[in-house]
């Protein structure tokens, strides 16, 4: 069992961290002498997403038998993106040009939450009944690949609603593409085959485009336009 948690962690954690090392590394020194961020503040919400995450995966797990309801992906969709709007909509994040940085780091919080839970979860009872056959091998490393690329892009949404004071707009945005990810992950947790393949295939192409687009051209335009608003002519670097 201590294990199975440590292998978890770890299949979780590293892909996370590279993500939010390769996306964030040209805003914060020694690539720009003055950083966009604070690595602190970064630092400290993605520990508060690593919590909010474990919690949500806990809850989620009371309802495995409903996990391939289209009414519980909404749920769960819903649920993830409130909560992470809760953590950012304080006064000290609004109209701020690093809100949508700190939702980034938030959700690679909320990734290894959630993906260090279903790995675990996974793995522990596949274990306990003859070992981990390639099926759940191929749903645990897919969804990691999934959380840490679906969340940070995500929370980057839910940071550019605060800071652009947007926040309706843009948290429905979010709870869409949440939404919409949930639903597309049914047929993989029903166990539907050669459609367990399929689906898990299309989540994360559908995941990996979206993470792209916040992380390659939405990203750098909020930072640039809240810049702009607050007098800092500071310019991103693209």
């Amino acid at each position: 069992m201590d294990l199975m948690l440590a292998a978890a962690g770890v299949l979780a954690i590293v892909p996370a961290f590279l993500v939010l090392y390769f996306s964030l590394r040209k805003y914060t020194y020694p690539a720009v002498e003055e950083p966009f961020f604070s690595d602190p503040k970064m630092f400290g919400l993605m520990v508060i997403g690593m919590i909010e995450g474990t919690v949500i995966f806990v809850v989620y797990t009371y309802f495995v038998s409903l996990w391939p309801s289209v009414l519980v992906a909404l749920l769960i969709g819903v649920l993830m993106e409130l909560v992470k709007l809760v953590t950012l909509n304080f006064r000290c994040f609004h109209s701020q040009s690093d809100t949508v940085f700190y939702g980034f780091s938030l959700g690679v919080g909320t990734a290894v939450g959630m993906a260090g839970g279903m790995t675990f979860y996974l793995g522990s009872i596949a274990s306990s009944t003859g070992g981990i056959d390639a099926a759940t091998w191929f749903i645990m490393i897919v969804y990691v690949m999934q959380q840490v690329l679906l969340q940070p892009a995500i929370g980057a949404t839910i940071g550019e609603g605060v800071a652009r004071l947007r926040i309706a707009e843009f948290l429905i945005q979010a709870i869409m593409i949440s939404a919409v990810y949930q639903i597309l992950m049914t047929p993989v947790w029903a166990g539907a085959d050669v459609w367990l393949y399929v689906a898990a295939t299309a989540a994360f192409a559908s995941v990996l485009f979206y993470f792209l687009r916040v992380v390659r051209r939405y990203m750098p335009r909020v930072v640039q336009d809240v810049l702009k608003m607050q007098g800092d002519k500071r310019r991103v670097p693209r």
